[in-house]
């Protein structure tokens, strides 16, 4: 895997507006830069801007409709534009009366775009050719209160009317009510759809369980966690047959989607003793400046003395006093094959573990000298890259892990990491410049 980095090249940086990130378009030709004003955008294969649309406001945000033909953009609070690639002089401008935007949605048919107002009024569904379609109310406030079947066929929307929380169902076609449903929380946290089957996962702020519920509003099964009066963080398998959830404890609990009871549970061991947990600890010159450091790349180093302690702070579990100092797993992903799930606990957030759940275990730990900020998986492989806001990107397979310097000489901290839809790169970003990695 590692045996030709040193043909690995970058392209140049690019330079965006901070805290919008450049945004590679579906199909993985093509990448959205905003830089002030100006939305690039920018081929993958030819390292150049293949096109330039100007905004009438400071770009704050970008989406890509699911056709890679067109993206909207522009400032959420004042004004959305959408631009079509195939047709420059197209421009559509979108107005929601006097309500700012809050979030915004491509339709999975690229030719409906959905608008949630500020403090989550209500729901506007747009046509880009008969403008407004239809409008959705008593929304629910949360971070994503709308989010589409993994088939797109349906959406589904978090409500609360009378009090009581419930899940509306509509169809993409009309934009029709399918089904309007209560669920059984006491306050909806959030939900997400099942990658393959049509299951809801719906999450609880104030109690310790999960619930899981058809489209057509029937409960199929509900698991109590450990957490109390915490968020939990929640992974489907790529196949929609297991799902993780991760704890404000640190420990990740895998169920079984046929009948949503626990298959297994994994925790981080305070001390390392068995000898096939690999643990690997960073290199102090891959952080720091790439110019000391005595080569681009290099193998991460492999603890062999057992034990190990993994040095895991002493937390208070006191609950009538209400202390809860664990913040509880903040990263949870599963690998595409299904076999590795990676976590980092907010409690220990320089520690990365990695689960084989084949072998039920822990198998890799990786010690770093920075929190780890961003990883993400490979779309085919059981390959892993993660980064910890230094100049230095990470790689995991499951024989060794090596670090690679960003060979920039300004500072380049890498806040977050994706796989291109193209596998062969990676697009690195930090807080106001990007680049993209091209692996042999």
């Amino acid at each position: 895997m590692f045996e030709h980095m040193e043909s690995v090249k970058f392209s140049e940086l690019l330079c965006h507006n901070s805290e919008v990130p450049i945004l590679e378009s579906p199909n993985g030709l093509t990448v959205a830069v905003a830089a002030q004003y100006q939305l690039h955008i920018w081929d993958v294969d030819s390292k150049k801007v293949i096109q330039r649309f100007k905004c009438e406001n400071v770009i704050d945000f970008m989406q890509w409709s699911a056709n890679s033909e067109l993206i909207c953009c522009g400032a959420l609070k004042e004004s959305i534009q959408i631009f079509n690639l195939k047709n420059p002089y197209w421009i559509c401008k979108l107005n929601e009366e006097s309500l700012s935007a809050d979030k915004v949605y491509w339709a999975p048919d690229s030719f409906h775009i959905l608008l949630i107002s500020e403090f989550s009024i209500k729901l506007t569904i747009f046509s880009l050719a008969s403008s407004l379609v239809a409008e959705i109310d008593n929304l629910k406030t949360i971070e994503n209160a709308a989010s589409f079947s993994s088939c797109k066929k349906y959406l589904a929307v978090a409500h609360r009317v009378n009090f009581e929380d419930h899940i509306g169902v509509y169809s993409c076609d009309s934009w029709e009510t399918l089904k309007f449903f209560p669920v059984e929380t006491k306050n909806f946290a959030g939900f997400r759809f099942s990658p393959t089957d049509l299951v809801i996962c719906v999450l609880e702020s104030l109690e310790t369980k999960v619930y899981f519920y058809s489209i057509d509003g029937r409960l199929l099964g509900k698991y109590c966690t450990n957490a109390y009066f915490a968020p939990i963080i929640i992974s489907w398998n790529h196949f929609g047959n297991y799902v993780a959830l991760g704890d404000c404890f640190g420990e990740v609990t895998v169920l079984n989607c046929m009948n949503f009871e626990k298959k297994s549970s994994h925790q981080l061991p305070e001390i390392i003793t068995e000898e096939d947990i690999a643990v690997y600890k960073t290199s102090v010159k891959c952080n720091g400046d790439p110019e000391k450091s005595i080569s681009s790349w290099e193998i991460d180093e492999l603890v062999k003395s057992r034990p190990f302690s993994v040095s895991l702070p002493m937390v208070s579990s006191d609950k009538q006093k209400g202390k809860l100092l664990k913040t509880g797993i903040q990263i949870l992903e599963f690998s595409t094959c299904g076999r590795y799930i990676a976590s980092v606990n907010g409690n220990t957030p320089k520690v990365l573990c990695i689960y084989d759940l084949t072998k039920s275990k822990v198998c890799d730990v990786f010690i770093q000298n920075r929190d780890i900020k961003c990883v993400s998986w490979h779309p085919e492989k059981s390959f892993l890259i993660f980064c910890t806001g230094s100049s230095t990107l990470h790689m995991w397979t499951p024989h060794c892990c090596i670090q690679y310097m960003a060979p920039f000489k300004s500072d380049f901290s890498i806040t977050n990491v994706t796989w291109s839809k193209k596998k062969d790169c990676i697009i690195l970003n930090s807080k106001d410049q990007a680049s993209i990695l091209y692996l042999p």
